[in-house]
């Protein structure tokens, strides 16, 4: 199960609110794979895939204090954008 501390490898599709999708990682043939609790991910996709399984599939609504907030992302994302995230859960694994 995902939990902080967990490696995971997710797939996942993210959009703002008016549905257009600004990455993709099926798309890219790319899984992300992360630490959940890396700061190099956003704070709402590490809380978003706390408590998943592995197969499992969830959509996230992340608001703009746990997404980009003020940021702008390279004229994409807008500031103060909720960010609308498809999840699936491809591996977690308890690094040593």
């Amino acid at each position: 199960m995902a939990q902080s501390g967990v490696k995971v490898k997710i797939n996942y599709k993210a959009a703002l609110e008016d549905g257009f999708v600004f990455d993709n990682s099926l798309e890219r043939n790319e899984p992300l794979t992360f630490k959940i609790g890396s700061k190099r991910i956003i704070k709402g996709l590490n809380e978003g895939v706390i408590g998943m399984k592995v197969g499992g599939q969830r959509t996230v609504v992340v608001p703009p204090k746990f997404g980009f907030g003020k940021n702008t992302l390279g004229g994409i994302i807008p500031q103060d954008s909720f960010i609308f995230l498809e999840i699936e859960l491809l591996d977690a694994e308890i690094e040593n």
